[in-house]
């Protein structure tokens, strides 16, 4: 072979290696390119649901008892009986406590004795006022003797009278003495033991007895802002929650709303009244109470996370297959992680919940639910 010859024979080898070599790139970018496309994208979905959502105004507060009166003495003397302790139930009416009853008990014997010795003794009188009315009419006796039958009557009738509203005034003490329950409910401070003396001037300072509350029923009291005062009404139904039974929802209902706002606080001061079976609700418990402004009844609701915004726009990804589709759509109230899809979204469909960065309108997807 001359030298031409092998010089054409090297460019013709080079020439065919280099398209060989073209080639094989050519063919591995367009399979790393293919590869690229087709690998779909791990994504976690949660169908969309119909529940009924609430609306609600959180605050925090404390409870107090539904009732609540402190009971004083009406009487002075000395504290004979403490019938009750504290914690105890009573029923309006019973007797809680007993203060000098034993002197005022005789005190009333006493009268009452008084009081018929002199009804005997206007009986007495009263047939010789009439036997001698007959004698002065028939001129037996004298004008003076007249008078002084007449006098003497009279006045035994007035003294009886005197006696009889004694007794009275000492049936009345007498009942002041027993200290009965004006309500019913629970003992929650004894202020006063047996044996100690109850004067004038310890009543003057207003030395009460024992404090009686009805916590059948408590008041959750709580402020709220005085922006949100347009939103809520008497009978709002409310949800309360306590520290010591966090599995455990309280349910009640608006039932007092203040009418001034705390120029300081800027708040409204709200009541609502909560059912206390077992009284496991104690007067002084913090409590978090949630009231129900409004509910949507069948509203359909994703996952917060499931929601994001673009340009003041929400958009999901809904799940087609084994691609996904941007899809925007309106949203409404949130409660518990939840929120409520008011246009654009259909309960039972699948939307993308963990995954979604990087997802475009027809990506594919591995779907885990």
């Amino acid at each position: 072979m001359n030298k031409r010859k092998k010089i054409l024979y090297g460019l013709v080898v080079v020439i065919f290696l280099l398209i060989i070599t073209g080639l094989v790139r050519k063919k591995g970018v367009k399979s790393v390119e293919q590869t690229y496309e087709e690998m779909p994208v791990t994504v976690r979905v949660s169908r969309a649901e119909t529940y009924n959502i609430k609306e609600t105004l959180t605050a925090a507060g404390s409870i107090k008892p539904f009732s609540e009166v402190v009971v004083y003495s009406k009487t002075t003397g000395v504290v004979e009986r403490i019938f009750v302790v504290e914690g105890q139930y009573v029923k309006k009416g019973e007797i809680i406590a007993q203060i000098d009853y034993t002197k005022s008990t005789l005190a009333v014997q006493q009268l009452e004795s008084q009081v018929k010795a002199a009804e005997a003794n206007i009986s007495g009188l009263k047939r010789d006022y009439e036997r001698m009315q007959k004698l002065y009419i028939e001129g037996v006796i004298s004008q003076k003797k007249w008078d002084d039958i007449q006098t003497a009557y009279d006045v035994a009738v007035h003294n009886l009278d005197g006696l009889k509203a004694q007794l009275s005034l000492a049936k009345v003490h007498l009942e002041d003495t027993r200290i009965v329950a004006p309500i019913s409910g629970t003992v929650m401070k004894k202020f006063i033991d047996e044996g100690e003396i109850i004067t004038d001037a310890s009543m003057m300072k207003n030395a009460p007895l024992v404090a009686i509350a009805d916590i059948s029923r408590v008041k959750v009291v709580a402020p709220l802002a005085e922006v949100e005062l347009g939103r809520i009404v008497k009978g709002k139904k409310a949800e309360v929650r306590v520290d010591a039974y966090p599995e455990k929802v309280f349910y009640g209902d608006v039932y007092k709303i203040s009418p001034f706002v705390d120029p300081i606080t800027r708040t409204i001061e709200i009541e609502v009244v909560v059912d206390n079976p077992g009284q496991i609700l104690k007067p002084g418990m913090f409590v978090r109470v949630e009231i129900i402004v409004k509910t949507h009844k069948g509203a359909v609701v994703v996952p917060e996370k499931a929601v994001f915004t673009e340009e003041d726009k929400s958009y999901v990804f809904v799940v087609d297959g084994s691609i996904v589709k941007k899809r925007e759509v309106k949203t409404g109230m949130v409660e518990d992680g939840y929120i409520e899809i008011t246009e654009g979204l259909s309960g039972g469909e699948k939307v993308v919940v963990e995954g979604g960065i990087g997802l475009e309108d027809g990506s594919k997807v591995e779907v885990i639910e």
